[in-house]
């Protein structure tokens, strides 16, 4: 799936401030999304145990899961971990900002650690 059909799917985005300690000149970003049967089989079930487990078996044994996937700058999306809704609150951190567009100014001046 494209980046941008993903982001466009996404319940929540956060763009994170560079590390400059390690030279990154643009910060990762991060999405979460609803579980879905697309999402299962592109992102979630190569990481099972049990690779034959179905998306409505999955959904059966982990209901209210979302899913968090991550990037960094030039990079496509990947699988960072799925979750319950009771979670959410953590992804919220000092270094990251939530954020409707990913192109809107103040995601981009975050993105390059300019202060707002």
């Amino acid at each position: 799936m494209e980046d941008e059909d993903l982001e466009n799917k996404a319940r929540y985005k956060f763009q994170y401030q560079p590390n400059k300690e390690t030279g990154q000149k643009i910060g990762n970003r991060e999405i979460v999304l609803d579980l879905d049967e697309e999402i299962f089989d592109d992102y979630v079930r190569d990481l099972l145990k049990d690779k034959n487990l179905s998306f409505k078996e999955y959904v059966w044994r982990y209901s209210d899961i979302y899913v968090l996937l991550f990037k960094k700058y030039n990079t496509e999306y990947t699988m960072g971990n799925t979750f319950r809704e009771e979670e959410l609150k953590t992804l919220k951190n000092k270094w990251n900002i939530m954020v409707n567009d990913f192109n809107s100014e103040k995601a981009v001046r975050h993105s390059k650690g300019i202060e707002l």
